[in-house]
């Protein structure tokens, strides 16, 4: 080294790419020449990870930055390995170009690592021939840490999955076991963990004094394989699992502890979550009858049979849920041309745009049938769907009315028309998070369901289907223009309700997913200039292109001019809905107006009332 060179113990820019990134001090530790460890970091961070890299603490020796660094040395911070006084200094980082052309690289976006684009799929050799020397096993155990040093199990447990070596500890590994907790944290929380909320350490609670960022599990393993607390298998691992899964450095189990402290301030969010032998409050137990008394029952083992019974014999066959069963009928559909204004939202039909359906079957019997709707199966040779028409409608008078073909046109229409719009409000919804700059990853996937608008076509010589219900002198004097039908596709599966027709408190459902449908219901309010509130949203858990998310369906409205479809409940129901929403953390995101009932005296009779 020349005698012109700056000493290696000072950050100084040797490059022109990194001038002025330099923090101009002298660490007394710092081995190799060039900027420390904390500015290396920061470097080609973006404005917002600058802001809460920044705010980690630095070791006064030798520059390192990360965010669970305790040791102090009066009012200074010291690095795990600098506070070990007794430890000879740390021999230059061999794998420092490799992470700033890694931090380079990746927020550049570039084809060779984006953030968070790796997927585990992609890492994973173990299953196409990979050898030990190429892969790591890695165990990862969730504990939820509060104020008073306590730490839990969460009910996720011990988590283990193989990854290549060359995947990212950060971005690959635990963003991968982040992920897997989140299944079971977002079922309480409004907000998902993210890298910001949990700090990981060695199984044991040990400290990891070497930064993650940018390492790859190989660099990791190397610059921390004299950490004494890296070594061994947690006892918790089965003794079968452990024969498989090897010694180190093939293996490694690490501790990931969720801050509760770091989630609140993040998300002025409460934690709900409890740990692995928690269990929620039940209600009370129903009380034991008949000839076994109460105590009888609370001291019976679980095993024990009781001293005489008699076999209950039955006839009865239950119906599997979304069976699809009976006779059905050929049926000649068209679809008829809907169009959404995707600046305005206004949902028009054009009923001289008619395509085919195409050959298709329709149930006789239905699939499901409600106060007002019917459903039934629709199957075509590759694809299956549910139709649906209306049966009854309330009657102005009080009561229900059967509904005519055209009544259950209408009907129709006033539902593909609330698709059409919803559909519109979700769209501006997303948008809405992108602008506020919200937690997107705090959003959950909503979607509204696809659908057709088909009418049913009877031949010349034929009759309408069993399906419709309809009476052959109810179809046109053409006899061409049979039942107006909404078709779906079929999706089996357990149905969410998340608000009713005149209750949108936020009871019903709880974390990540109800608060989004409830942030949604209050923004298309807003969006909608204060005219229309979406009611009984329900939808369907389902897995599209290997992404879960809920499609919701059966929308309904009240709106100032209470003529949206059936369920309509008017400026009432608009002021139900003031009156029982509570605003979430994901409204105060989203920065929306906070809602206030109306006042006694402003009545709910006038339409002028709506706002």
């Amino acid at each position: 080294m020349s005698n012109l060179d700056p000493p290696v113990t000072l950050c100084v820019s040797l490059s022109g790419k990194t001038a002025g990134l330099d923090c101009g001090n002298n660490y007394p530790r710092k081995t190799t020449p060039g900027l420390c460890a904390g500015c290396t970091l920061c470097l080609n961070l973006s404005a917002a990870d600058l802001d809460r890299v920044s705010a980690y603490p630095r070791c006064v020796d030798c520059g390192a930055m990360y965010r669970s660094m305790t040791h102090r040395r009066g009012n200074d911070y010291l690095c795990a390995k600098c506070a070990n006084v007794g430890a000879p200094p740390p021999p230059p980082n061999p794998t420092q170009d490799q992470q700033l052309l890694h931090r380079t690289n990746r927020m550049a976006n570039v084809a060779s690592h984006k953030p968070n684009a790796a997927t585990i799929d992609k890492l994973q050799t173990g299953g196409s021939g990979a050898t030990m020397g190429m892969s790591a096993n890695i165990c990862v155990t969730a504990f939820l840490s509060g104020g008073n040093g306590k730490a839990v199990v969460l009910g996720s447990g011990m988590m283990m999955e193989m990854f290549n070596i060359n995947a990212f500890m950060e971005d690959d590994v635990l963003e991968h076991f982040i992920k897997r907790v989140n299944v079971s944290w977002d079922a309480r929380h409004e907000h998902s963990l993210t890298i910001d909320d949990v700090i990981l350490r060695y199984h044991n609670n040990g400290d990891i004094s070497t930064p993650l960022t940018g390492l790859t599990i190989r660099q990791f393993t190397d610059l921390s394989a004299s950490a004494p607390l890296a070594k061994g298998i947690p006892s918790s691992i089965p003794a079968q699992t452990r024969k498989v899964v090897g010694v180190w450095p093939t293996f490694q189990a690490f501790e990931m502890h969720i801050q509760k402290d770091l989630y609140t301030r993040r998300t002025g969010e409460d934690v709900k979550m409890g740990g692995k032998n928690s269990t929620p409050a039940q209600g009370p137990k129903r009380k034991a009858s008949g000839s076994l008394t109460a105590a009888s029952v609370a001291k019976r083992g679980r095993n024990e049979a009781s001293s005489a019974f008699v076999p209950v014999i039955s006839q009865f066959v239950p119906r599997v849920a979304g069976a699809k069963s009976g006779a059905k009928t050929s049926v000649n559909l068209e679809v008829i041309g809907v169009t959404v204004d995707e600046t305005t939202g206004e949902v028009r039909r054009n009923l001289r745009d008619r395509v085919p359906f195409g050959a298709a079957s329709l149930h006789d019997t239905s699939l499901a049938s409600g106060s007002m709707k019917t459903v039934h199966v629709l199957e075509t040779s590759n694809a299956t769907f549910v139709a649906k028409r209306f049966h009854q409608i309330a009657a102005s008078e009080g009561g229900d009315v059967d509904v005519t073909v055209s009544e259950n046109d209408g009907c129709i229409f006033e539902e593909v028309e609330l698709l059409g719009q919803a559909t519109y409000f979700l769209a501006e919804f997303y948008k809405r998070a992108k602008e506020a700059r919200t937690y997107t990853q705090d959003l959950a996937e909503l979607s509204y369901t696809t659908f057709h608008l088909c009418r049913e076509v009877v031949p010349d010589d034929g009759e309408p289907t069993p399906a419709s219900a309809v009476p052959a002198d109810q179809i046109d004097a053409a006899r061409t223009e049979g039942v107006t039908w909404l078709v779906e596709p079929y999706r089996p599966g357990r149905t969410i309700k998340f608000v009713g027709t005149l209750n949108h408190a936020a009871g019903l459902h709880n974390g990540k997913i109800a608060a989004t449908v409830h942030a949604f219901i209050h923004f298309a309010y807003e969006f909608s200039n204060k005219s229309l509130v979406l009611v009984d949203v329900q939808g369907t858990k389902v897995n599209l292109g290997g992404s879960i998310k809920h499609v919701l369906f059966d929308p309904m409205a009240h709106t100032t001019s209470g003529e949206s479809g059936p369920g309509d409940h008017g400026v009432k129901g608009i002021q139900d809905f003031l009156a029982t929403h509570t605003c979430n953390g994901k409204c105060k995101d989203l920065k929306l107006q906070p809602l206030e009932p109306a006042s006694d005296d402003e009545g709910v009779d006038s339409e002028n009332d709506g706002e």
